[in-house]
Formats: structure tokens, C-alpha cells, sequence
């Protein structure tokens, strides 16, 4: 079964003489270009491609764009009839008249394929005319990585009994007095390797003037009064126990301290990214606690400033 996020298509075909009986003349899959099929095709009939159907200017995020396709597929294809009033799980077409002479007509079912489930709901959104709401992404570099291999051949003459274990011994031996200089690749071996992933510092202008980003900088004004000979604010943040949290949050990090002016800056990584309005959401419902590492004493905090990366 394909990947590729789309749309199948099933069809019914319907003569008069099944009409009458109440029922198709015939059923299956449809592929573009009319063509009908008995089983279902490796891929959809119709599918999303990020490098034709996604434009940065236009969409939040890829994920939105193929809610945008979708939907204008659907209306393009005249599948304009849901299977229930509520959460649809396909759109149908009217019958259509495909033999005007013999009256046969044909109708469409397209159903979804490769979508997350809060896709779905938002293309129906679409359908029914309603406004959906953006679908929350956050961006992640991921590195892919693959095992190839470079391979040398070497003839050499072995015992008439040597065994598995004796030619893997020697085959051991021979590799370990190799300097590489004889092997080449082996462009048949190819497996798949350990991937790693990475949260980029999403900071994204759109068209529309709205500043997105995943992660924030809180920035906290903790007053201290230090006595003679006692450790600096810097040293005192650093031993500090602490906690910024919000159900937005996955992560914190302390990044800056300043001595004169006792400021704490904390970058937190959320969950997805949020427009400005969202992070002053943030900054009203947070919890935050700074708290002496030795005695417990809670030190007085306030948060000061919020920004996102991309302003500092």
C-alpha cells in the first residue's frame, strides 16, 4: 500500500436494468484517465505533492496545504456529497452519465488516504464551508542515514578442510593487514542506518505579516541581595533548583544570567509553534519557581519579557 497522502476512488456503475433491481451494474476502483479496476491500485488516485501543491506564501505548513488540496480536489471532482452530516470519513459524486445511448452513469466515492486524523476534520471544515483551524506542526531536521559498504576480493589457498570458522579467522587476518587502498564500494549493499532528529528554532515571517516560532525566551527578574564574600547572582542561578512549566512546554533551558540586573533568561521549547498573541497566552498561565539549591528558600521571581528568538 502506498505512502503517499491522497485520495482513492471507488466507483459504481448503474445500468436501467440495475437500477430497477435496485442496485450497481458494477463496482470497483477508479484511476485517473477513467480507468476502472477489480482490485485496489498501489497508489492513489489522485496525490498530493509537496514540490507542486505547496507554497510557503500561501500555506502555514505543508500539513495545511494538503488540507487546502484536498478539499479543492474534492470540488474540482465534483464529489460534493458526504457520507454522514458529521465527520465524513468519504465525499461522493452524483452520478454522471458516461453512456447517453444505453444510459449508464457512473458515481465516485473518494476517500482519504495518509492523512492524520486532524486533517481530515479540517478538510471536512472546508467542505461544509466552515473555516478550519490552523493544525498545530512543529519543524524537526531529520538526518538520514544509511549503511553502504566498500568490499576487496583476495584468492589465497586454505586447508582442503578447513571449515566456516577457519575461513572466517583468515578472512579476519587478511582484512586486519589491509590499508583500505584495495576495496571499492559495493553499490548492491544499502541498509538503512541509525536517523537522528533535531528541533530546528522555528522563527518563520508568512505573508501575511505573522511571526511564528517554537521556542521562547522568558526572561525573569529575580531580586537578590547579596552579602559581602557571597557567591554572585551568576553562581547562585547556576546552583539553582527551578522550574518554568506550561502545558506548552516540552523542555526548558537557562541561557543568560545577569548580575546587575539580576535577569534570568530561560529559552523554553513548545510543543508547536505560536504566533505573539499565543506566547503572551503562554506568559499569563505560566508557573515559575527559582528555588536555593542548599536551603529550599524560594527566591521572589517575575517574568519581565517574552521574545522570540528571531526579535532579540
Amino acid at each position: 500500500m502506498s505512502n503517499a497522502i491522497g485520495l482513492y476512488v471507488t466507483y459504481e456503475r448503474f445500468t436501467p436494468e440495475s437500477l430497477d433491481q435496485g442496485m450497481s451494474e458494477s463496482r470497483g476502483w477508479w484511476d485517473s484517465g477513467d480507468l476502472l479496476f477489480d482490485d485496489k491500485p498501489d497508489v492513489p488516485a489522485f496525490i498530493f505533492d509537496p514540490e507542486l501543491d505547496y507554497d510557503e506564501d500561501e500555506h502555514p505548513s505543508v500539513i495545511d496545504a494538503a488540507v487546502v488540496w484536498a478539499a479543492d480536489r474534492l470540488k474540482r471532482e465534483g464529489a460534493t456529497q458526504p457520507s454522514s452530516t458529521e465527520d465524513p470519513e468519504w465525499w461522493s459524486t452524483e452520478p454522471a452519465v458516461i453512456d447517453y445511448k444505453k444510459g449508464v452513469t457512473l458515481a465516485r466515492d473518494f476517500h482519504f488516504h495518509g492523512f492524520s486524523d486532524e486533517q481530515v476534520e479540517a478538510i471536512n471544515c472546508l467542505m461544509f464551508g466552515n473555516k478550519p483551524k490552523t493544525i498545530a506542526t512543529r519543524k524537526v531536521d531529520i538526518t538520514l542515514r544509511a549503511l553502504t559498504a566498500v568490499e576487496c576480493t583476495v584468492t589465497v589457498d586454505v586447508p582442503v578442510d578447513a571449515d566456516e570458522a577457519d575461513l572466517t579467522e583468515i578472512a579476519h587476518e587478511l582484512f586486519e593487514n589491509k590499508d583500505g587502498s584495495d576495496f571499492e564500494e559495493d553499490n548492491e549493499y544499502w541498509e538503512e542506518g541509525t536517523h537522528s532528529f533535531n528541533e530546528s528554532l522555528v522563527c518563520e515571517s508568512e505573508a501575511s505579516g505573522i511571526v511564528e516560532c517554537s521556542v521562547l525566551h522568558l526572561i525573569f527578574r529575580v531580586p537578590h541581595e547579596a552579602s559581602p564574600g557571597s557567591v554572585t547572582f551568576q553562581e547562585l542561578i547556576s546552583e539553582a533548583d527551578y522550574e518554568v512549566s506550561h502545558h506548552l512546554i516540552e523542555g526548558t533551558e537557562i541561557i543568560e544570567t545577569e548580575d546587575e540586573t539580576h535577569r534570568v533568561t530561560v529559552s523554553a521549547r513548545l510543543h508547536h509553534s505560536v504566533t505573539e498573541s499565543g506566547a503572551q497566552e503562554v506568559a499569563e498561565s505560566l508557573s515559575h519557581s527559582f528555588l536555593d539549591a542548599e536551603t529550599g528558600a524560594v527566591f521572589a521571581s517575575e517574568l519581565v519579557e517574552v521574545e522570540f528568538p528571531a526579535w532579540a
